[in-house]
């Protein structure tokens, strides 16, 4: 998969997860980080990682199954998750059906979890990160 970004703002990271063969399955977010030089970044810089299933807990719920971002430097527990906004990523992939304008991505939880079944049979896959 490819997670091609496309804009970078106090709002959020946006962008689009794409299949290898560049068709878009999924609106995304992840967490803007305000560096030094008043550049919003993500966690996860642009690179080749892979991503291992597994089942996780976010902070503020209960354990569920999702795949983890492997190998980005000084970070772990980057997951994919449903979310809407901003802040509700650690520098994690919040997936969604929509996007509302530069603000956020909308129905998360449906977006996650027609991404779950399409990787029901999958424990890993490579992800290919675009921009940042």
């Amino acid at each position: 998969m490819i997670l091609l970004r496309d804009t970078f703002c106090e709002k959020g990271i946006f962008g689009t997860l794409r299949s290898d063969d560049d068709q878009r399955l999924f609106y995304t977010l992840e967490r803007a980080y305000l560096r030094p030089d008043g550049e919003y970044k993500p966690k996860i810089p642009s690179g080749a990682y892979q991503c291992e299933r597994g089942v996780h807990r976010l902070s503020h719920g209960s354990a569920f199954e999702t795949f983890e971002v492997q190998g980005v430097y000084g970070h772990w527990g980057l997951l994919f998750h449903a979310g809407n906004r901003n802040e509700d990523s650690n520098g994690c992939i919040l997936i969604g059906e929509t996007r509302i304008s530069n603000v956020m991505i909308g129905r998360s939880r449906v977006a996650f979890l027609a991404f779950m079944d399409l990787l029901k049979n999958a424990r890993v896959f490579s992800l290919n990160v675009v921009g940042g």
